[in-house]
């Protein structure tokens, strides 16, 4: 994704009172369902069908692949949530 998609990403996601410490830096797919009053921390990469819950955080360098998370949740720095296949 550009900079400029970012960017505007960016704003459609602060005007559903989501907050990205630095957009530049934070990759989202359009899949992806993020709850009000989250906080995403730069250098974060949501993809595919992720889903937050309201009021998480999420501190910098996260990727999340098809997670799922629910409400009042803090990840840690350099979380990695996929899902795998068996076998």
């Amino acid at each position: 994704m550009g900079r400029e998609k970012r960017v505007e990403a960016a704003r459609r996601w602060q005007n559903s009172r989501v907050i990205l410490e630095d957009p530049a830096s934070t990759y989202i797919d359009e899949g992806v369902a993020i709850g009000t009053g989250t906080t995403i921390g730069p250098n974060t990469q949501l993809r595919g069908g992720t889903r937050i819950g309201k009021d998480c955080g999420i501190d910098g360098s996260a990727y999340l692949l098809d997670a799922e998370l629910g409400d009042r949740l803090h990840l840690r720095f350099s979380v990695a949530i996929c899902e795998f296949a068996d076998g």
